[in-house]
């Protein structure tokens, strides 16, 4: 997608979030408020997405986020693996002392 094009599908998410798009509706204080609040994320994200440094630093940290959640994931299977082994290690050595004292 070229910056163009996300500038313009940015603009036209910021449109259809809007709160005044909204206004003269029958909906509750809460909704309000919810809508409120999706504008400014959906205006927050557009503002990063549409500048070419933040966008980058943006890049930067989800790539990292996924690295960490890759070893940390990596970390647990390994912990996983241990656990399996030192149950059977466990069973082995239970089964070879019953075997023992018969």
């Amino acid at each position: 997608m070229t910056q163009a094009e996300l500038v313009k599908a940015a603009r036209k998410k910021r449109v259809e979030t809007h709160p005044d798009k909204f206004s003269g509706r029958n909906i509750s204080p809460a909704e309000v408020d919810a809508i409120i609040e999706r504008s400014k994320t959906v205006g927050h994200a557009a503002d990063i997405l549409c500048d070419p440094v933040e966008r980058a630093q943006y890049d930067s940290e989800v790539a990292a986020w996924k690295r960490k959640q890759k070893a940390a994931a990596v970390a647990e299977d390994q912990l996983k693996y241990q656990s399996t082994r030192f149950k059977a290690y466990a069973e082995a050595r239970d089964a070879a002392a019953a075997s023992q004292k018969r």
